[in-house]
């Protein structure tokens, strides 16, 4: 296929597509999967053997992209998913808090894509990226599965709300989010109508769907089909509650070796169950819109402690491994043709370069957040390295991730070469912290490299220098931040997903 030049799409933005026979032009779709508490090292494809949570993803990874060592900016829901969306630190947007509304000042990818011809579709489970928070912006159809109001929904919405009804999709294996999404691309496959209307000629434009799942995120209450294949020879009293996972947190519940490998088996069902949804949802795209050229991508929010770090089973803010390391995988057609498959991508990359790289692929020429470059070069630059013999990554690249745990104030460099400086602020001071990533992935013994330690130390200074005086000083000040906020409706929301 050839690539055709630039022209004018809806709303301004400038955008290039696929050149095919007769001179038209055809633009990649965009089907973007979100999972909400999926640390990277639980997957195949991320070298994890204990047991196979992810065949899906796997294959979705070989025949395309893999970042290796990519980051969360921040490991909450809501900052996560607005740093991804605005390509904006979250020192920026200020969204630093579950339940925060999100500023109507950054542009956000979805605006990006709208403005650019494409029809925008959302399906999510998670309640604090919901349209009261301000996350809807820029989509046509916005679905939150534990939400009440359902417009422009899938009939089929409105019945997976009921209790009943939600119990039966639990038993036959089934989330009401993977159903819903399955449901909207049988309604609307390429080359038929939009919404039943052929005015305009809308069912013609590329379309952008956001499917977003819930699952991994505790409670772990997997069905029984993968409960029992990850977790069946336990006979201790654990069920993987929201109300046990406070207790072992609060000390009030004693846990063994068999306990902890019993929550980790319960965690990897769930994630098990997540991708057997997304494998619903390609499987559907493919016999549905699989005529046309599209780019899949796929990230998560955030990951999750595993008795780690004293913690137990859950993702407070901080710069931790088992939190900040996310899968983010590309595969499929981008502007200038197919993503090549097996890449292995070294260098350390995160989510403020998402969007970014997406409008990129897409050929949206459209820029949101003033941080968010995009790493699709390095995609093919890693392509051409492997085709000419193997290289390292260049020590000058780096991420940050950035953390409040309390009265902490956290922000770390995560080096090309593999190392970790952090620096975190308390009422009683200033303290670094070094870790050699490949010799101890746990960060569990800190590193003595005066050297290394005074480079990255110096790169930190330099970013500090580069970013808004004012929005990095909270990460500066040790002062409590914002607890998270639960309105009406979100808390119906979580007790429908069993967080509460």
């Amino acid at each position: 296929q050839r690539i055709a030049g630039g022209g004018e799409a809806a709303g301004g933005e400038a955008a290039r597509g696929t050149e095919v026979e007769g001179g038209g032009e055809v633009r990649p779709d965009l089907l973007l999967i979100l999972v909400d508490t999926l640390r990277a090292d639980h997957l195949g494809c991320y070298g994890y053997e204990v047991r196979p949570t992810t065949p899906t993803l796997d294959s979705l990874a070989a025949g395309g992209a893999c970042f290796e060592h990519a980051y969360a900016q921040w490991t909450r829901t809501a900052p996560s998913h607005a740093t991804i969306f605005s390509g904006l630190y979250p020192h920026d947007h200020a969204l630093l808090a579950n339940g925060s509304v999100l500023s109507r000042e950054p542009r956000l990818l979805a605006e990006a894509l709208r403005d650019a011809g494409y029809q925008t579709v959302g399906f999510v489970s998670n309640p604090f990226i919901g349209r009261r928070y301000g996350f809807d912006r820029g989509f046509q159809v916005y679905v939150e599965t534990a939400d009440f109001s359902l417009a422009g929904a899938p009939p089929a919405a409105w019945l997976r709300r009921l209790p009943l009804v939600r119990f039966w999709d639990r038993r036959r294996d089934q989330e009401p989010v993977s159903k819903m999404a399955v449901q909207w691309l049988e309604r609307h496959p390429a080359g038929g109508e939009w919404g039943g209307k052929k005015e305009g000629h809308e069912w013609q434009k590329p379309v952008a769907l956001v499917v977003q799942w819930v699952d991994p995120h505790m409670p772990y209450l997997p069905p029984r089909r993968w409960r029992n294949a990850f977790a069946g020879n336990y006979s201790g009293d654990l069920r993987g509650t929201r109300a046990q996972i406070d207790a072992i947190n609060a000390g009030t519940l004693t846990v063994d070796v068999a306990d902890i490998d019993h929550m980790v088996a319960l965690y990897d069902a769930e994630i098990r169950n997540t991708d057997e949804g997304i494998r619903q949802v390609l499987d559907a795209w493919r016999r549905n819109r699989g005529a046309r050229p599209t780019l899949v991508a796929m990230t998560a929010d955030h990951g999750e402690n595993m008795a780690e770090h004293e913690e137990w089973f859950r993702h407070p803010p901080e710069v931790y491994e088992s939190a900040a390391h996310i899968p983010w995988i590309l595969s499929g057609q981008a502007r200038l043709g197919s993503i090549p498959p097996g890449v292995r991508v070294r260098e350390p990359v995160a989510h403020l370069s998402f969007a970014a790289t997406l409008l990129d692929l897409l050929g949206i020429e459209a820029r949101l957040g003033r941080g968010g470059e995009s790493v699709a070069p390095l995609v093919a630059e890693t392509a051409v390295v492997r085709a000419l013999g193997d290289g390292a990554p260049s020590p000058e690249r780096f991420a940050i991730i950035e953390a409040a745990h309390g009265s902490e104030r956290s922000v770390a460099l995560v080096s090309g070469d593999r190392w970790k400086l952090r620096r975190s602020v308390t009422p009683q001071g200033t303290e670094e912290t070094l870790w050699n990533l490949d010799a101890d992935p746990g960060e569990r013994s800190p590193s003595a490299a005066p050297a290394i330690k005074h480079r990255l130390a110096v790169q930190l200074d330099a970013w500090f220098a580069t970013q808004d005086s004012a929005a990095t000083a909270l990460l500066l000040q040790s002062q409590p931040l914002p607890a998270d906020r639960l309105d009406e409706g979100t808390i119906r929301a979580l007790r429908a997903l069993g967080y509460l």
